[in-house]
């Protein structure tokens, strides 16, 4: 096995995504949600909760957490079917469709948001609260750099 000194920077990245991504795919699991979808109701939460009385559409989605058209569509379709949201025609543009969480998702809500964190703080154990932080401070300047360099 190659030692980690000599592992590209692209690869322990890969390495630390997939695991954290397969972790939460197993703890979300009994929910009926994947990763990914459990990522997309957590922006739409947030969305909700701002207070701010304007709809949210699948661009908002899409912008939020950085995916595709088609992949988000997808993902609206099963999450829509499995009670999640609810979509309806966009009272502002006919064109979109205006989405919001159900009773059922709003009820796992909490759930979550403590999976990612207990994913988050097995995978940094042994690391000072400190260096948590600081990574964390590091990963929002990459994600902030991502956006400016695709103009969003």
């Amino acid at each position: 096995m190659i030692s980690r000194e000599d592992m590209p920077v692209g690869l322990k990245f890969s390495i630390v995504g997939r695991t954290f991504k397969s972790r939460i795919d197993d703890l979300v699991r009994d929910s009926g949600l994947t990763s990914v979808q459990a990522g997309v109701l957590m922006a739409l939460y947030k969305f909700e909760s701002c207070g701010e009385d304007r709809e949210v559409i699948q661009k908002d989605l899409e912008q939020a957490v950085g995916l595709t058209h088609q992949t988000m569509t997808e993902i609206i379709k099963k999450l829509e079917m499995n009670g999640f949201i609810e979509c309806a025609q966009s009272t502002k543009d006919k064109r979109s469709k205006s989405i919001k969480t159900t009773v059922k998702a709003r009820a796992i809500h909490e759930n979550m948001g403590k999976t990612d964190e207990k994913v988050f703080k097995e995978m940094c154990e042994g690391i000072s609260e400190d260096k948590q932080a600081e990574l964390i401070a590091t990963l929002d300047a990459m994600l902030d750099n991502i956006l400016e360099k695709e103009g969003k």
